[in-house]
């Protein structure tokens, strides 16, 4: 790891640290900064490359009992990682849930299950699912 690679990371955290705004509003400039301090690719605009294998918003076909509906991941890199994004915040306001609480716990539990649906119906599942919480079952 080089000097460099440090003060990326460490302006990233500064940055996000204290973050406490809608989801909608942060996931993006989120992963994006991360990307730039880790030091990896950002995806390219969606759209630009077919399948959509590294992008924001990517489009998922769930095939259910009544047919066929499109669900949209966060954050997907084929064969890498999908990202459901949820917020949290230091205190309670509509939309965030407090960290450290039963409803941010609740919040985290949906994001993994929502990620967890999507993965039959990725052209390749991601390597691993991280669960919020290690004794939080794999349904």
């Amino acid at each position: 790891m080089k000097p460099e690679d440090g003060d990326r990371i460490q302006a990233f955290l500064k940055k996000w640290q204290g973050s406490q705004g809608n989801e909608r509003a942060n996931y993006q400039g989120f992963f994006l900064d991360l990307c730039e301090a880790l030091g990896v690719d950002r995806p390219p605009p969606k759209g630009n490359i077919p399948g959509d294998p590294y992008c924001f918003d990517k489009d998922i076909q769930v095939i259910h009992k009544d047919g066929i509906t499109t669900n949209f991941a966060d954050f997907y890199k084929e064969g890498h990682f999908l990202i459901e994004a949820k917020q949290g915040g230091n205190s309670s306001k509509r939309g965030t849930a407090k960290r450290g609480t039963k409803t941010y716990d609740t919040a985290m539990e949906k994001a993994f299950y929502q990620a967890l649906s999507y993965t039959p119906f990725l052209p390749s599942k991601p390597p691993f699912v991280i669960r919020p919480r290690p004794n939080l079952p794999i349904l």
